[in-house]
């Protein structure tokens, strides 16, 4: 019974021995012991900012940015003009499409136009006969009502080769020529890439199906996978850098929604200069640089952060003396912490050699 109450006692002592949050005091560590164990002292790096990557992204078009090109009426795809992957301005052909419902369109606003033409001519006689005394007002507001309902159609059957696809050019060479062609040509509606090609030539086309797809390289995004923290922190517009490549971009939209493939969130960034070296559906890695925001927040390297008693350490340098000092994590970098310490000024930090210096500390190691 002796010897277990004196070895309780033995154990408080050296318990006693070892340094706390209450006592920890500053220990002094020579020169020729710094080069021994590798400790290397360097000047506190204030955190201005904080770099979270790389992270994976896909360089995407928004909404606005894309356009898929279809047929409202059923066709026949006659000629492809462009591929997947080629750059195309507004107005240049893309595909042409036949058939008789294509022909219709044509033939509707030829026919548009014949009957506004005598419309017109007739509300034109009833207005002249109305000075003349000759008619009722009445007769005349009735052409006159004709002759609008004529020009609303040839306006309809424009848009309907509009919705098409069709150039104004080849709608006026219609109406010169007089009679329909075999088939159309639609043209891109602006300067674009070709992002995939849904029909094939000779292809039997139903009322709303697509042939092709185009987006705008000058809207071009990163959709980004980040972790669940990010929602809260890329609230400030933060910068956004691409691995390899010599172009930025900056949050637009955070998506708080949890991303199912990879329990994440989806960030969006527009880019700076998209058309620089971006293509739609490139994968690409990615840096966001965050704003911190507080004077009080240190950058240290991973070598000059040590744990004991369930928090995290660094030594601060003052005098040839060193104190151990507790910190708060901010956050976390590949190679570094974001710490929340107070430093004095004139004091140096340990970046390298904290298990050694908490060895020299503790007396024994310590506990990890």
């Amino acid at each position: 019974m002796m010897f277990r109450t004196w070895s309780r006692l033995c154990l408080l002592g050296s318990l006693s021995l070892m340094p706390t949050l209450a006592n920890a005091q500053p220990f002094e560590v020579t020169a020729d012991q710094r080069a021994a164990l590798g400790i290397v002292l360097s000047q506190p790096q204030k955190a201005d900012n904080l770099e979270r990557g790389p992270l994976p992204a896909r360089v995407m078009a928004p909404n606005a940015g894309r356009r898929v090109l279809a047929t409202p009426v059923p066709a026949v795809v006659s000629h492809l003009m462009v591929a997947p992957g080629t750059a195309v301005a507004k107005g240049d052909p893309v595909y042409r499409l036949g058939g008789a419902d294509i022909v219709a369109l044509q033939q509707q606003l030829l026919e548009a136009v014949r009957q506004s033409a005598i419309a017109g001519s007739v509300a034109e006689g009833d207005k002249q006969l109305l000075r003349e005394g000759a008619i009722a007002e009445r007769r005349w507001l009735k052409t006159q009502a004709e002759a609008r309902a004529a020009e609303a159609r040839v306006l309809a059957a424009r848009s309907a080769l509009t919705l098409l696809g069709v150039d104004t050019s080849e709608t006026d060479a219609l109406l010169e020529r007089g009679a329909p062609a075999e088939y159309v040509t639609v043209v891109a509606p602006f300067t674009g890439v070709v992002m995939e090609q849904r029909a094939q030539p000779g292809q039997q086309l139903a009322a709303g199906d697509s042939v092709l797809e185009l987006v705008d390289p000058a809207q071009l995004q990163l959709e980004i996978h980040a972790p669940v923290s990010l929602c809260e922190q890329a609230t400030n517009s933060p910068t956004v850098a691409i691995a390899g490549l010599p172009v930025t971009a900056r949050i637009v939209t955070v998506g708080c929604a949890i991303h199912a493939e990879d329990q994440g969130v989806v960030l969006r960034a527009a880019v700076d200069d998209p058309e620089a070296a971006l293509k739609p559906g490139q994968l690409v890695d990615v840096t966001i640089t965050l704003d911190v925001g507080d004077d009080a927040v240190w950058r240290v390297p991973r070598t000059g952060v040590t744990r004991h008693e369930g928090r995290q350490w660094v030594f601060v340098e003052q005098d040839g003396r060193f104190m151990a000092s507790p910190v708060s994590v901010v956050a976390e970098e590949w190679n570094a912490w974001l710490l929340r310490v107070d430093i004095p000024d004139g004091s140096r930090l340990a970046t390298e050699g904290a298990l050694a210096l908490k060895a020299i500390w503790t007396g024994a190691g310590g506990e990890e």
